[in-house]
């Protein structure tokens, strides 16, 4: 992705959704430069009624349907085709042609609006839940958080610097010693 595809994908999207500025449309985006670093994207989103929000850095596993949902059953239906055909056809490479047809089948098979709606569901996006993951689940996004204290103070923690909570405990019992 880069700026430029945004941006035609973005006017793409305005064309086929059309928000307004009455109506609004909430768009949610990984953090990619092409979406948050795009002016002509965000001059474009604002203009039509498109709210553009970002995901937060390393949770887009969790927090974007299609991951949650969609991805794991297609990969699975696909490779289920994939193993029939070869069963099929021993000894045959499968062409440019069958990877269409049998791509085209598992997307049938997992295109749902049942699994559509359990992406929203499960990242808690719809109905909004904002308790579906516990907070030790985003601990790997703390260590990209940049706060003006720290960048203040231009200090640098390492992963050996951290400690974890049953780390400080057995730390803790074994300094007495």
């Amino acid at each position: 992705m880069n700026c430029e595809i945004f941006c035609k994908w973005l006017r793409h999207f305005i064309d086929t959704v059309h928000p307004t500025i009455e109506n609004k449309v909430l768009l949610l985006l990984d953090g990619h430069a092409s979406h948050t670093k795009n002016l002509e994207a965000i001059n474009m989103a604002r203009e039509a009624g498109v709210i553009m929000m970002s995901f937060p850095p390393h949770c887009s596993h969790r927090l974007q349907p299609l991951d949650v949902s969609f991805y794991g059953p297609l990969s699975t239906a696909y490779n289920q085709v994939m193993d029939s055909w070869m069963r099929a056809n021993p000894g045959r490479t499968v062409s440019q042609y069958q990877v269409s047809r049998m791509l085209g089948e598992a997307y049938g098979k997992v295109a749902t609006v049942g699994i559509a709606a359990s992406g929203f569901l499960n990242t808690g996006l719809w109905p909004p839940n904002r308790h579906i993951f516990p907070e030790y689940m985003f601990a790997p996004s703390s260590v990209t958080d940049k706060s003006t204290t720290a960048a203040a103070s231009a200090t640098t923690t390492t992963i050996s610097d951290t400690i974890l909570p049953a780390e400080a405990e057995e730390q803790t019992n074994t300094v007495g010693r």
